[in-house]
């Protein structure tokens, strides 16, 4: 395995004793140990399913917090927030033969908790809301024991002002694994697997909570149902989040098995308006809880990113300017970041040089690894989005309207020592979850619209902090899928061809992924009944990245998730990380027809890919109807050669138009077969002949003009067993 196993050696910081003892009565009494989950008296679970425990504080320590929380002015306030006030450590170790505590440990921090129920009993569902279910235990913990067992637990509790205290000891017993653990990332740090299996995530950007009444009719009765991030910094409604768990399902359903989830400040943040203070903000960490286990039901991987962009705009380009870095009083109740209007740090670049700022933030993170870093239905943890936008600035005029004649702000590709700046900033945070926080138990990745700066002194995607690099593709050109597999061969070969720039940078050991995928303009988002989202759903997913690049329109498109559960049911039949396969794209000399496919060289060569007639395309296929997408040819030669702009019937063609796989070996006899990719039907299927130079032609058949632009192929020696 590439990645540790999250159990390391500890020196056991607590004692057990061979006597197992039953656990306590609930609640009697301060520092004992209560299970929350599973809620049996005697705790019992099988490996990878998480335990979480719960502890009443003493009532000293209860009383600072509660003040603090209060806001009141007295002596002694605990914040139960921030570490250097609250400082609870719980040690779970596997105990050997004979009762003793094993090598074996895990030291996990716990969080404050508060518990709620969504109170629906209003006719009126802008009135619903999130009411506070009363609770002892507001210190928990939470553990995914990977190894069968009888464990024991401690927690250690450092209150500021008060003696250092500990809970009693307590056990549970871990039985063998059903169910597959942590995803990690396979040993040719190309591909993921999962237990013993190769995991391919096939998946799409369902990006936050919001009441968007193509999903829900009754969101057309929610006040700023489908436009929260514009709608004067209101918090997303409660019936967000129900909206939010039917996405999910519908995903699902359709057969995905991955998707991409951001904590935006005005659904799942836990600090905006107050700094390094979440108490009011709990319910929407709640509700976080609440979909980490609807993806669990539902056998989803949550791609997470922990802090979507907009907070470190200087003014969003999106007008999200109650939720950006600038105080904008485009609404009457624009409340600036707390980081502005708290530390009085003026610029998104004051916060990155702040230390202060950064003592803070890793509160911020601490406490979000606290309370979810126990899960396994958390594939990845993406630090940032997009942190080449970190100050960025539009400008906006008094009418709080974007203004393209005002100054336009760009800094980390505009201003010298920005990117190195944004680079050492987020291996600091990735270097935090490693290291102090020891959390090694998810895949750490960061994410840029584009590629970082690497030769402007940004190396994150080299850190070693950073298991996974990850990038916005939002290119328009028609070649771009074809395109792909290039541009992750230019960090994943390990031929250095000439000067490091940009284009082409230096060996990169990991796999990558598109995060979010889309067409780079909005005036061609909806002129082509889909095309391009299924066109990078496809492309994609054969073009070496580590899954499926991750569309970030049609967020409410279950019908076109269909896809999805056909590349998922395909690719299931790949083993992609011990096939030792890569990637490879042809296209034909008339550039009309290309493909991207993933070859295996390991054993009985086999491949599987998609085949792309590229004449079928948004312009061919816009609706003539509309004004915008019939004004298309304003783009002229930008995205619109001569060869993409009728669409036309493809035979396969000899000579040097011909399309072949290469390194299929030598006069080898292989099985092709053809399928449509909006069925999953076989077409056709022959029989073909690799040739002394060890290429195979891919004789296909006539991808008509008036259908589907994308065939996908299987291709496997005839001598194996199939495919």
């Amino acid at each position: 395995m590439y990645r540790l196993l999250f159990l390391f050696a500890l020196a056991p910081s607590i004692i057990c004793s061979a006597q197992m003892t039953p656990l306590p009565d609930p609640g009697k009494k301060a520092n004992e140990l209560v299970w929350m989950h599973p809620t049996q008296t005697q705790a019992s679970v099988q490996a990878n399913e998480y335990v979480e425990i719960g502890f009443k504080l003493q009532q000293e320590a209860k009383k600072r917090i509660h003040n603090y929380l209060k806001e009141r002015n007295v002596p002694g306030l605990i914040n139960p927030f921030d570490a250097r006030d609250l400082d609870v450590v719980f040690t779970f170790s596997l105990m050997v033969e004979g009762g003793k505590v094993g090598e074996l440990s895990k030291q996990v921090n716990g969080f404050f908790y508060r518990e709620y129920i969504r109170d629906r009993s209003n006719s009126d569902p802008n009135m619903w809301k999130h009411v506070e279910k009363p609770t002892l235990f507001h210190i928990r913990g939470r553990f995914t024991p990977t190894q069968p067992g009888t464990y024991c637990v401690q927690a250690t509790i450092k209150a500021k002002g008060m003696a250092d205290t500990k809970t009693d000891v307590t056990y549970f017993e871990v039985q063998a694994a059903v169910e597959p653990g942590f995803l990690e990332i396979g040993e040719n740090k190309r591909f993921f697997e999962q237990g013993e299996s190769s995991f391919f995530p096939v998946g799409q950007n369902i990006p936050w909570p919001d009441c968007n009444p193509t999903v829900d009719p009754l969101c057309k009765t929610i006040q700023c149902g489908g436009i929260e991030p514009w709608c004067g910094g209101k918090l997303t409604s409660l019936h967000s989040y129900d909206v939010y768990q039917k996405q999910m399902t519908d995903l699902a359903n359709a057969g995905g098995n991955y998707m991409r989830l951001l904590i935006a400040p005005w659904n799942l943040d836990i600090e905006f308006e107050k700094l390094n203070n979440y108490n009011d903000r709990l319910n929407r960490a709640w509700e976080l809880d609440r979909i980490i286990q609807k993806a669990d039901d539902l056998d989803l991987l949550l791609h997470l990113n922990l802090h979507v962009h907009y907070p470190l705009e200087e003014t969003s380009v999106y007008s999200m300017f109650c939720w950006d870095y600038a105080d904008i009083d485009c609404y009457g109740d624009d409340d600036p970041y707390c980081y502005v209007d708290e530390l009085g740090l003026k610029t998104p670049k004051d916060f990155l040089e702040s230390k202060e700022a950064m003592i803070h933030y890793k509160n911020r993170i601490r406490y979000l690894i606290a309370r979810y870093g126990y899960s396994t239905s958390i594939g990845v943890i993406e630090l940032f989005s997009e942190a080449n936008n970190i100050g960025q600035a539009t400008g906006v005029n008094e009418e709080c309207l974007l203004d393209g004649s005002l100054p336009n702000k760009h800094p980390y590709h505009r201003q010298e020592g920005y990117a190195a700046l944004v680079g050492d900033w987020q291996q600091q945070i990735a270097e935090f979850i490693k290291v102090e926080l020891n959390h090694t138990e998810h895949i750490i990745s960061a994410n840029y619209t584009g590629t970082p700066e690497f030769t402007k002194g940004d190396d994150t995607f080299y850190s070693p902090y950073v298991d996974l690099a990850t990038w916005n593709n939002y290119t328009l050109s028609i070649n771009k899928y074809y395109n792909i597999t290039r541009d992750v061969s230019n960090f994943q070969s390990k031929r250095q061809k000439g000067n490091i720039t940009k284009e082409d940078p230096p060996f990169l050991d990991k796999p990558i992924m598109f995060s979010e995928i889309g067409p780079g303009a909005a005036e061609v988002e909806n002129c082509d009944n889909n095309l391009r989202w299924i066109k990078a759903a496809w492309k994609s997913s054969f073009s070496g990245l580590a899954g499926t690049g991750m569309n970030w329109s049609e967020q409410w498109n279950p019908e076109l998730w269909t896809h999805l559960g056909r590349i998922h049911e395909l690719m299931k039949q790949v083993d992609l990380d011990n096939g030792e396969f890569t990637s490879v794209a042809g296209i034909r000399a008339d550039n009309k027809v290309d493909y991207n496919a993933l070859v295996s060289s390991n054993g009985s060569k086999k491949a599987v890919g998609v085949l792309h007639n590229g004449t079928v395309n948004f312009y061919t296929r816009r609706e003539e109807n509309d004004c915008v997408c019939s004004d298309l040819d304003k783009w002229g030669s930008i995205v619109l050669f001569e060869e993409y702009r009728e669409a036309r019937s493809m035979e396969p063609s000899k000579g040097k138009n011909a399309l072949s796989l290469p390194k299929m070996g030598v006069l080898n006899r292989y099985q092709i077969e053809w399928y449509d990719v909006d069925t999953g039907q076989k077409i056709a299927e022959s029989m073909e002949r690799s040739s002394p130079g060890g290429k195979l032609e891919l004789v296909h058949p006539t991808m008509s003009k008036d259908k589907s632009p994308l065939m996908y192929f299987k291709v496997y020696r005839l001598k194996s067993e199939g495919f």
